[in-house]
């Protein structure tokens, strides 16, 4: 008798620790699979900007989100899945700013700063990722002069 409940508590307790495994790894995949955007938006002094309308938009879905600036110009948007995003920066009485393709990596925290210039709100300013290339040159040399 008291064997036959061993065997039975045994597997409830297999069954609830492959459960336990199962949905531990969700957990782990789904907070790798998001990353997260912040910064700080000032003027073209160095004045820190509060009120600031601040959109990401996913490039692949087309959703946003949108924050506004702290007292301090600072904003953070958390829970971003992995894409590329483009951002935008308003305040009114300055000219519209845009980060374009900014990476949003799992787990990785990125931060970007935005200067706005004054202005009307028809002009847009676009800052694009500079593009680098690495270019391999083999050179022949026998002797190295210092």
């Amino acid at each position: 008798m008291n064997l036959q409940i061993n065997k039975r508590l045994n597997k409830i307790l297999s069954v609830f620790a492959i459960a336990f495994i199962f949905a531990g790894g969700a957990t782990i995949s789904f907070a790798q699979s998001n990353g997260s955007l912040s910064g700080t938006v000032s003027d073209t002094t160095g004045a820190l900007v509060q009120g600031a309308t601040v959109t990401v938009k996913n490039v692949a879905t087309n959703a946003e989100r949108t924050v506004v600036t702290n007292e301090d110009g600072r904003w953070t948007i958390t829970v971003l899945p992995v894409g590329t995003y483009s951002i935008s920066y308003q305040k009114e009485g300055f000219q519209k700013a845009v980060n374009e393709n900014i990476e949003v990596e799992a787990s990785v925290p990125r931060t970007l700063d935005a200067a706005l210039t004054v202005g009307g709100t028809e002009n847009v300013v676009t800052k694009r990722p500079e593009t680098f290339y690495a270019i391999n040159v083999p050179i022949a040399c026998d002797k190295f002069i210092l």
